[in-house]
């Protein structure tokens, strides 16, 4: 099932835990590290008190009480373009990754946003869903 993020869906990660693999997306503050942290139960809260606070379209995607996966967008320049600011995913995803993407998408449309962008690494398996939700590559970075 996949919805809007609620708090309580911040409590289910904390509980029952969620995506191993950490966050997916890079911002601009985050594309010098290499760090590609797990969400922890303290960062889950201050994700939660965080996205509540600020312009923010996020959706997750559940199955039972498991968090399969988060993904928040927020404006990045102005509010015509957006970007991917988290991207939690279980590596089980198929079709629920693209879903979970394009609903992030229509959150934004919704608020007038016109661009969303998304930084990935080039190795990505995620790079091919994102694709079919109508992403094309416009940069390479290094």
């Amino acid at each position: 099932m996949i919805r809007p993020l609620q708090p309580l869906d911040i409590a289910l990660y904390a509980i029952f835990g969620g995506p191993d693999n950490g966050n997916r997306a890079y911002t601009l503050g985050r594309v010098s590290g290499d760090a590609h942290p797990r969400l922890s139960k303290v960062g889950a809260v201050r994700a939660s008190v965080s996205l509540r606070r600020k312009r923010v379209s996020a959706w997750v995607w559940t199955r039972g009480y498991r968090v399969m996966g988060i993904a928040a967008a927020r404006p990045r320049a102005g509010p015509l373009a957006w970007e991917l600011s988290h991207l939690h995913l279980a590596s089980d995803g198929g079709s629920s990754w693209t879903e979970l993407l394009d609903r992030v998408c229509r959150g934004v449309a919704r608020g007038g946003g016109e661009k969303v962008f998304l930084r990935l690494r080039s190795e990505d398996p995620f790079i091919d869903a994102a694709a079919v939700c109508g992403f094309v590559p416009c940069f390479h970075e290094s």
